[in-house]
Order: C-alpha cells, then structure tokens, then sequence
C-alpha cells in the first residue's frame, strides 16, 4: 500500500513534524481541516469575547476566571488541535455569542443544567425551563418576549463580585 507523507516545517523550511496517511484523500482531508482550524483560530483571537464564548461553548468557562489572555489564547490553542472539526463548528457557529453567554450563565449559577439531562431552568426559579436543550435555550434568549428576563440574568451577572 502507497503511503502519502506531509512534511510540516517551520518558517525556515526545517521539518517539525511528519505525518503519515493511507491515501492521498485522507491527506488532502487533513490540510483541508487544518486550513480551517488555523482560519478560525486566527479569526478567534482578534476578540476576547469571542475567545471567551468559544471557550464557554465548549465547556471550558471554569478555566477563564483568574487567566489572561495568553493563558486563554493558548488553551484555544490546545482545545483546537484537540478536535480540530468541533472547534471549526463552534467558532462558526451563527449562534455563538448567545451559546456562550448561556453558558457562562450556567457556570455562574445565574442559570442550571439539570442532572442527568441537558434541561436549563432559571437557578432561582427551577420551574421556569429556558430550554430542554441548548438550542431551546437559545430559541428562549432570541424570542423578544423574554427580553425582559435576558435583563435580568444580565443584571444578576454584572452584580456578581469581580475577582
């Protein structure tokens, strides 16, 4: 069987890494997910709040409190090479920025993820469910009805104590 090789080499053309795939599809697949991971890696940077409704969107809201922007920047990094197609999804993603403050509300206790379920109630008001999922919620956020209740979660997150 025919090996298909790329060379990965830094800016003096030095090689850094090899990779090794079964067919030329495949390496075309990788430089192809690749290309995009950078793209949107690069895209990301240029605002920390979108890094951090990336990194809410993909469960890491504990991680930014008491870190900078490099610490950040660099586990962006790290989750992106990770799973390169999942990262690509979420940073384009229409819905990020609402996905992101949904999350942060839930890793402030503003909002709650039951257990066991992806249900998200309100944390002071359980029987008030934002959404059975995630998508739900974000119907929930969008609809101009609840504009007065978005306000609210924000007030209650502006009040929290700043570290």
């Amino acid at each position: 069987m025919t090996k298909h090789f790329i060379v990965i080499t830094n800016k003096n053309n030095f090689p850094i890494n090899v990779k090794t795939f079964d067919s030329f599809d495949a390496a075309h697949n990788y430089v192809r997910i690749e290309k995009e991971r950078m793209e949107a890696f690069l895209d990301v940077v240029k605002s920390q709040d979108k890094v951090e409704n990336v990194l809410y969107a993909l469960g890491y809201g504990s991680f930014i409190s008491g870190t900078d922007v490099s610490d950040r920047n660099i586990k962006l990094n790290e989750i992106s090479l990770e799973n390169p197609s999942k990262f690509v999804r979420t940073v384009s993603n229409t819905n990020l920025a609402t996905i992101g403050q949904i999350e942060k509300y839930i890793t402030f206790g503003i909002l709650n993820r039951l257990p066991n379920s992806q249900i998200i109630v309100d944390a002071n008001n359980p029987d008030l469910i934002i959404g059975n999922t995630v998508q739900e919620a974000i119907t929930f956020f969008k609809t101009e009805i609840n504009k007065g209740t978005i306000s609210e979660y924000k007030a209650r997150y502006e009040g929290l104590p700043k570290k």
